[in-house]
């Protein structure tokens, strides 16, 4: 019994390894700049990138999911811009950010899944403060804490940024170091700080 468990424990390893040498963040990364809201952040280079007036999304391609067996578009990174009052603690920003998700994801979900966002984010990036949450889900019926996703908030005069990573719940700890992590800690601002309070 024991020789078993031992040779399944390496092939999991063995196949675990595989999957993070396929998705290593030496990858080749190309750069988004944001001209007209003043960032730049850097993506896998064949990743597909949607852009919306005051959004940009960043998303795998098909043959990604394919490869480990995972549903489509189940893998994300979205950087979201508001325009926000003058002095706004960044704090304040965060939180609002974290309300107004909670309640998207509440009716959508219908009851289903109840998201908690209970770890607190804070750090600089680029010398930036940044604060935000990290957001778990849990089944109503298992009551089983699944961990899906991760929002960064910035404040950079009268702007606001939302960087939201989200990943299904299988998928998320498997990229959260390899991909997610290198993305966020690419953000930068681009501009002078006059163009963010005068935007």
């Amino acid at each position: 019994m024991l020789k078993k468990k031992i040779v399944m424990l390496m092939l999991s390893v063995t196949l675990f390894a595989s999957f993070i040498g396929m998705v290593s963040a030496k990858q080749e990364m190309l750069t988004y700049p944001s001209e007209k809201y003043g960032f730049s952040i850097d993506y896998p280079k064949d990743w597909v990138v949607k852009e919306g007036s005051d959004w940009v999304e960043f998303v795998p391609p098909d043959e990604f999911y394919a490869s480990f067996g995972y549903e489509e578009n189940s893998l994300f990174v979205m950087i979201g811009i508001q325009k926000i009052p003058a002095g706004i603690p960044l704090e304040k920003f965060a939180e609002s950010c974290k309300e107004r998700l909670t309640e998207t994801a509440a009716k959508e979900l219908m009851g289903m899944v109840k998201i908690d966002m209970t770890d607190t984010l804070n750090g600089k990036i680029d010398g930036e403060p940044f604060a935000g949450y990290t957001f778990t889900a849990t089944e109503t019926i298992t009551s089983t804490k699944i961990r899906m996703g991760t929002i960064v908030c910035f404040v950079k005069g009268t702007m606001g940024y939302i960087v939201f990573l989200g990943a299904s719940p299988s998928l998320y700890l498997l990229v959260e170091d390899p991909y997610f992590k290198p993305i966020l800690y690419s953000f930068r601002f681009t501009k002078e700080d006059s163009f963010y309070e005068n935007n």
